[in-house]
C-alpha cells in the first residue's frame, strides 16, 4: 500500500502560494512581507486540513499518521519568520527597517540664500552651528550663504524635500544683524536623515564681524576692512594676504595651539604673573601685517592656524 506522509501536500501548496504571492506583489507594487505577515495563519489551517483528510480517507480502523518532518520544519520555519515580521510591524519597527534597507545617500548643494543689508547695519554677529564654516568677504551689500548636505532617503526627490527651504535665520536689532542657522535640517530616524557638513558664508567686507565658533572655521580675510572677533572652542584657520593691514591677537590654552606659517610673537608677561599666583592663564600670540590698521581678535580653546598667502 502506498504511504503518504502528512506535510508533503501542505508544503507543496505553500510553495505554490508563496510563489504566487511574490508575483502578485512584484507586478502590483505591494509589500510581500506585509501580506505574508497578515495571511500566515492559513498555513496552519492547511496543515490541519491535511491531517483531517488523511485520517478521513484512511481505510484502516486505527490509522497511524506519519509526518514528513522536513516539510513541517520548512513550514514552521516560515511561520516563525512571518510571526517575527508581524511582531516587528506591530511595535512600529517595520518602517524603520524598510527605510534602512531602501535608503540611499546623496550629496546635495543647498539653494543659495541672500540677506540684503542697508547702510544702518554696522555689525554682524554670527552664531555658527555644528557644521564646518567657510567665511569669505565680498563687495556686495548682502550676506550670501549656501551649504553642502549629506542626505539619506529612498530617492533623490525625497532627499531634496528633507532639506529645509530656509537655512539662514536673520534678526536685526538696532545697528546689528544677528545670523543663525536652521539646523539640523531634518532627522526622522537613524536611516533617513539630512545633515549639513559645510556652510559657505559671504559677508560684506566693510562691516564689523563677530563669530561664535564651536567646530571648524575657515576664514579668508582678503579684503576685510573692519574688526573681526572670533570666539569659541573649535578650530580656527585664517588665510591672510602677506601684503595686508591687520593686527591679529589670539588667546589660546597652550603654545602649541598657535600654528601656521606665520611667525607668532608670544605675550607672556601676564601669564607669568598669574602662574606665580597659582592661577592658570591663557597663552596670547600676536601677528602684525602692514601697519595693523584692522583688528582681528581670537579667543579660543581650540587650535588657531594662521597662514600667509
Amino acid at each position: 500500500m502506498k504511504k503518504r506522509r502528512v506535510g508533503t501536500f501542505a508544503l507543496g501548496v505553500f510553495l505554490i502560494g508563496l510563489g504566487g504571492l511574490f508575483f502578485y506583489a512584484q507586478f502590483n507594487e505591494k509589500n510581500a512581507l506585509e501580506i505574508a505577515a497578515t495571511w500566515w495563519p492559513l498555513i496552519l489551517v492547511l496543515l490541519g486540513l491535511e491531517v483531517l483528510w488523511y485520517v478521513y480517507t484512511a481505510k484502516e480502523e486505527a490509522p497511524k499518521i506519519k509526518y514528513n518532518f522536513f516539510s513541517i520544519f520548512i513550514i514552521f520555519l516560515f511561520l516563525i519568520v512571518s510571526m517575527g515580521v508581524y511582531g516587528v510591524s506591530q511595535i512600529g519597527l517595520a518602517p524603520h527597517l524598510q527605510a534602512r534597507l531602501s535608503a540611499q545617500e546623496f550629496q546635495l548643494q543647498t539653494l543659495p540664500e541672500e540677506v540684503t543689508l542697508d547702510e544702518t547695519i554696522k555689525k554682524i554677529v554670527l552664531d555658527v552651528p555644528s557644521s564646518d564654516l567657510r567665511l569669505r568677504t565680498g563687495t556686495e551689500e548682502q550676506v550670501l550663504v549656501f551649504g553642502e548636505a549629506y542626505v539619506a532617503a529612498e530617492n533623490r526627490v525625497m532627499a531634496e524635500k528633507l532639506i529645509a527651504p530656509k537655512m539662514l535665520v536673520d534678526r536685526k536689532v538696532g545697528d546689528t544683524l544677528y545670523l543663525s542657522f536652521n539646523l539640523p535640517l531634518a532627522i526622522s530616524n537613524s536611516a533617513i536623515y539630512a545633515r549639513i557638513e559645510e556652510i559657505t558664508l559671504i559677508v560684506p567686507a566693510d562691516r564689523s564681524l563677530e563669530v561664535k565658533n564651536n567646530r571648524k572655521l575657515e576664514v579668508d580675510v582678503t579684503g576685510l576692512k573692519n574688526q573681526l572677533l572670533i570666539e569659541g572652542r573649535g578650530t580656527t584657520e585664517l588665510k591672510v594676504p602677506a601684503q595686508s593691514d591687520y593686527a591679529l591677537t589670539a588667546s589660546v590654552e597652550a603654545e602649541h595651539c598657535l600654528q601656521g606659517n606665520a611667525e607668532w610673537t608670544l605675550l607672556d608677561k601676564k601669564r607669568g604673573e598669574e602662574e606665580q599666583k597659582g592661577n592658570p592663564s591663557p597663552i596670547q600670540g600676536e601677528l602684525t601685517f602692514g601697519e595693523g590698521r584692522y583688528k582681528i581678535n581670537i579667543l579660543s580653546s581650540g587650535t588657531v592656524v594662521v597662514n600667509k598667502i
